[in-house]
């Protein structure tokens, strides 16, 4: 909401390592250096031609260098000058950008990654939830949406036990059936093993009919109506974390680079 703030260091885009006022001192120094080889004084008995020689030894690697630093310090400006004007004129650029880049990082990370639940009659989600690591993953609102999809498009077609996936641009998402009317979902990265996926949701069907998930709904929705939300009403994201705390490899959670997410 509000634009870049530049002291003598200018936000935390490209130009964040960019000092103002020692770039102003480099380029103050430039200029004096250049002036001083201009203006050396002669040698007392020396020929004109002489002076003229020892002059132009001296000079010219200074002189260029001072030049060179001269030109790089306006440069700099010049480009800070463009920064700010395109952060005035655009000032959701830079989020975008920043967002484009969690987003990849995000796909790159290997591991299981999102659990979800679902009753198969009204379409309802009654479970979403990250795993610890990760945690601020920025596209879980994807990995919730592909569930949704599922649960309009295979609802006839998924029964008990029974073992799928859906391969999409965010990984890979595995859904099975507890045989009560709700849809179990896991979401991986293309490494991480499938029976092991299938495992976690065997064992996550095995808990669920343990519960009875038509009255904790229902009484979740009471609370809803008196102004309290229960994010967890049937209560499963505590056993889904130990389930996965099991099947968690020691790589999950890094980067895979070319990984052709």
């Amino acid at each position: 909401d509000s634009a870049p703030v530049c002291g003598t260091k200018c936000g935390d885009g490209p130009l964040a390592n960019f000092d103002v006022n020692s770039a102003r001192v480099d380029l103050q120094e430039a200029i004096r250096t250049e002036s001083n080889l201009n203006q050396q004084p002669a040698v007392a008995g020396e020929h004109v031609a002489v002076q003229g020689q020892h002059q132009f030894s001296q000079a010219p690697n200074a002189a260029r260098d001072a030049r060179a630093t001269a030109r790089v310090v306006q440069d700099s400006f010049a480009n800070l000058e463009d920064n700010l004007h395109a952060c005035f004129e655009n000032p959701g650029l830079a989020d975008k950008e920043d967002m484009e880049v969690d987003e990849d990082y995000c796909r790159r990370r290997v591991g299981m990654k999102y659990f979800a639940a679902a009753r198969f009659s009204d379409k309802r989600v009654f479970c979403s939830t990250l795993f610890p690591l990760f945690a601020k993953d920025v596209l879980e609102p994807m990995y919730r949406e592909a569930v949704v999809d599922l649960l309009h498009e295979a609802a006839g077609a998924v029964a008990q036990g029974s073992k799928h996936k859906l391969t999409f641009d965010c990984g890979v998402l595995h859904f099975t059936s507890d045989g009560n009317n709700h849809m179990l979902a896991v979401l991986a990265s293309p490494d991480f093993p499938i029976e092991t996926c299938h495992t976690f949701l065997s064992e996550m069907a095995n808990y669920l009919r343990r519960v009875n998930v038509k009255e904790l709904l229902s009484t979740a929705d009471e609370q809803l109506v008196n102004g309290t939300r229960v994010r967890d009403p049937v209560g499963l994201i505590d056993p889904a974390t130990l389930i996965w705390q099991r099947f968690k490899r020691s790589q999950d959670g890094s980067v895979a680079f070319g990984s052709g997410i």
